[in-house]
């Protein structure tokens, strides 16, 4: 049997994870919520809501300069 990856399932993948670290990120769980960002972000490397998403916890955790690289990505999202 053999298992076919589509977009959407990748999509699915990287949206429950983005959820569950939506959670933590609310709790001020910042480390926790960049983990699952980070994964999301393996699913979907292109997605601009990840991006700013992980820029934003980063930039809570006082990582500045990689939570700019981020947030420029996302932003320059022509999507």
């Amino acid at each position: 049997m053999r298992v076919l990856i589509t977009p959407s399932l990748v999509y699915a993948a990287a949206a429950g994870e983005v959820n569950k670290a939506n959670d933590l990120y609310r709790l001020g769980k910042f480390d926790d919520s960049l983990k699952l960002y980070q994964k999301a972000l393996e699913h979907d490397e292109q997605s601009p809501v990840v991006k700013y998403d992980l820029g934003t916890a980063l930039y809570k955790k006082g990582d500045y300069a990689k939570a700019l690289g981020y947030l420029e990505e996302a932003a320059q999202d022509k999507n």
